[in-house]
């Protein structure tokens, strides 16, 4: 019989294996292949300033007629913003004759699971109108927000856990984002922001603290 100290290296040994191979496979899923539609992930055109993690681009889409947002919302519109991110996908749009923006908000390739509307004062909504009524698979909470980039800017950046998901700038529409790091007991979610040039150059960087509207 081989004493129990004999066998005591060959099972940290498979416990160290174990372990390499569950941080491995948390580094893969951190760092996304695709987006939420099935489409492949691609790095951005140019290097992003001050982002040193992967850093994956969105896909934005302006207007088009066979956009819809659910039933009994105004049309989006030809002027209205497609999203696709890696956990989520949205429509911005300002609805005709009013002096606001919306948006529809979805977990998944097609559908919506969220809704978002704020007044518009100035050319400016008023606050990031945090939604958290869409889940991913399994459950986990998924946030909707709007970040108002500085006209200067074509990409919006958010960090998220592993890698930074990077959100080209349409217009002067607001971006919105997506994030899964959320505070549920508070209806709240903090996200890490960074705007940047057309050639990558980092304008700002701030904390964005987003709220549900009450």
């Amino acid at each position: 019989m081989v004493p129990p100290t004999a066998r005591r290296p060959a099972a940290r040994l498979a416990v160290a294996v174990v372990c390499v191979v569950a941080s491995a496979c948390r580094h893969d899923a951190a760092q996304p292949t695709q987006l939420v539609d099935g489409t492949p992930a691609h790095a951005p055109p140019v290097t992003l300033e001050g982002i040193s993690t992967t850093a994956v681009t969105t896909i934005v889409r302006i207007g088009g007629a066979k956009l819809s947002c659910g039933r009994g919302l105004p049309a989006p519109g030809l002027g209205a913003v497609r999203r696709v991110g890696v956990s989520g996908s949205s429509i911005t749009f300002v609805a005709r004759g009013e002096r606001a923006v919306r948006a529809c908000d979805g977990a998944q390739a097609d559908g919506w699971c969220g809704h978002a509307f704020a007044h518009i004062r100035s050319n400016r909504r008023l606050d990031p109108r945090l939604s958290l009524t869409c889940s991913q698979e399994g459950g986990t909470p998924l946030g909707f927000a709007w970040v108002q980039p500085r006209p200067s800017a074509a990409y919006v950046v958010i960090e998220q856990r592993g890698y930074a998901e990077v959100y080209p700038v349409a217009g002067s529409a607001p971006v919105r984002v997506t994030t899964a790091e959320v505070d549920v007991a508070t209806s709240s979610a903090r996200l890490d922001v960074s705007e940047h040039a057309a050639n990558g150059r980092r304008i700002s960087a701030y904390v964005l603290d987003a709220q549900v509207s009450g």
